[in-house]
Parts: C-alpha cells; structure tokens; sequence
C-alpha cells in the first residue's frame, strides 16, 4: 500500500513537473516568435518563462527598447493569471473559446504587469509629462508656474512637473485587469499601484452571466454596484513639503487639492453632491490615506446610456457614497 501511494505521488509529481516543462517550452517558443516579429529598432530581451500551480504564466525579467527613445523600459514580469494550472495548459485555445462565447471558458481571466521600474528622470516620462501639460493646454488652463500661481503647481503630482520634482523618482508600478463570474453577476476589477506612493483599485459588477455577454454581438452591460478605493502612502507628504518650500501652507494645500479633485470629477461629467464632498473635504482635512468611493444603484443601470443624464443627476442614479480612514 505504502509503495502503490509513493508510486502515485511520484506519477502525480512527475505529470505536473511534465506539463510545466511544455508549457513553459511552448510560451518560450510563442514569445520567440513574437519578438522576432517586432518591428525594426524595438528590442526585447527577458530572463525566463515561469509557471505556477495556481494559475499564473508569466515571462519575466524583461528589458524593452524602443526607436522613440534613449532610455530602456525594465518590468519584472508580464502574464495571465487563470483558475488553475489545467486552465493554463488550454491556454492555447482561450481567445478562439472567448469570440465564440464558449460555455467551457475560465470563470475568470487575468493580466498584470508587475514592478515596472519607471526612472521619473527618463525620456519616456519626460515625454508622458509632455503629453499631460499638451492635454492641460487643449483644455484651455493655463500652464503651471509657480511664480504665477505657486499653490497649483505645487499640488501638481503627475502633471509637467511631476512626481520627480515632487522627491519621488525610480518608481515601481504594478497593474492588473480581471475579470470573473460570480454567483449571478460578473465583477471587472483593475488595479493600478505605485509602490509605497500611492494606489487605486476599481471594481464593477454587472448584472448576469460572463459567457452570455460575450456571445452577444453589441453586448448589453447592466451595472448593479461598483466601488472605487485609493490609497495615499507618500504623495500627500510629499506634496505638502513641496508647498512648503513655495511658502504654501498646509490648509491652504488641503483645500487647493480637495478643489482640485472636485474639478476632475466634474471635468469627467461626474457632479458629486455632499455625500461625496463633505466627507471628501473631512477625510483630506483629516489626514486620511484611504478614499473608499462605492456605487449601488437603486435600479440596474445600463451603461451606454449614462451618457444621456445630467452630471448632476449621477450621485443619486448610481447610489453613491463616500468614506475615508
């Protein structure tokens, strides 16, 4: 008995150490192939293809270089994260199951790019802080500087200025996107995180089943709750000590910013009413790190049509609430 269990253990072990040799053969193969297809100029070197138990296929260890700049772009790993390692080896067939809305598709799906490092002094995120201050010119607000206006620019965190004038620089930035089916509903979750800066997490649950939206053609996306949850480590601190060497005091720095925050809310067609603000202005007065923002609508809305409310009307439509601690 004892040998016929070992023997099994050792069949068990044997096919698991087998089947993530292939699947790390056959993604090393596939990846290959694609950086070989790459354009001229663009380089991509990584260190190895890795897969786990519990789902996960990542390739690891990757240096990018592209024609548009000097600098190289370094991420320690891209992948998918499935149910299981048996959803791993039908990896293959995933997107030809998904357009055709098979009923035998993982109940959840996802990507991530972890440890992205990003060198705020780099060509690349001069060139992102360029992008931003062209879309703040477009939009018909003035250019910051702080011999003009010192409070705005010294809130500024990702604008021209940016994080790296703020005293943060070799950033690592971590994101994922997933989705999965729950009991009666599915819940589309995106994570984006600046290590030891700051993060935000989202969340939306629709109404019904996953494999039936995607087998419609123009699927119709219901929303039944959704929740949207940021989290300050460093960048309230850091900002208030820059608005301190430009004389601003810390009162008057809370409240530029608690402005600010309601104009982009109200740049992207979201009026708040004082569900939102007060506890918003409470919570930033107050020091809190976390700003936990939750919707649960009164009734299902249907998504493509929130474009036809009023701003002002979208608190109350989508049931929001706001917290912080």
């Amino acid at each position: 008995m004892k040998k016929f269990i070992a023997y099994a253990l050792f069949a068990i072990v044997a096919g698991y150490l087998g089947a993530k040799f292939y699947i790390q053969y056959r993604t090393t193969k596939a990846v290959d192939e694609v950086i070989a297809a790459l354009p001229p100029g663009i380089d991509v070197r990584y260190g190895s293809v890795s897969s786990t138990i519990d789902g996960t296929l990542s390739v690891d260890d990757l240096v990018i270089k592209t024609p548009e700049f000097q600098d190289e772009f370094v991420v320690g790993a891209v992948g998918i994260k499935l149910p299981s390692f048996f959803d791993i080896l039908e990896l293959q067939t995933l997107p030809e199951r998904v357009v055709r809305g098979a009923n035998d598709i993982p109940d959840s799906v996802g990507v991530f790019v972890d440890e992205w490092l990003i060198d705020t002094n780099a060509d690349y995120a001069r060139d992102m802080w360029a992008d931003i201050e062209a879309a703040r010119a477009a939009s018909g607000k003035p250019p910051l500087d702080p011999s003009v206006d010192p409070v705005a620019f010294c809130i500024d965190a990702f604008g021209s200025s940016g994080l790296a004038a703020l005293g943060a620089s070799d950033l690592e930035l971590s994101f994922d996107y997933k989705v999965e089916q729950l009991t009666e509903s599915f819940l589309v979750s995106m994570g984006f995180d600046l290590k030891e800066t700051y993060a935000l997490d989202i969340e939306l649950e629709f109404d019904g089943r996953l494999k039936s939206v995607l087998g419609m053609g123009s699927p119709q996306l219901t929303l039944i709750g959704f929740k949207l949850e940021t989290r300050d480590e460093r960048l309230m601190g850091l900002m208030l000590a820059r608005c301190e060497r430009f004389g601003v005091d810390a009162e008057t720095a809370k409240m530029a910013y608690f402005n600010s925050t309601i104009e982009s809310l109200v740049d992207m067609g979201f009026v708040p009413d004082e569900r939102i603000s007060v506890p918003l202005k409470a919570g930033i007065d107050a020091g809190h790190k976390v700003i936990t923002i939750t919707g649960q609508p009164p009734t299902p809305v249907d998504v493509s049509r929130i474009s036809y409310y009023k701003p002002e009307d979208l608190p109350a439509l989508l049931g929001v609430d706001l917290t912080t601690r």
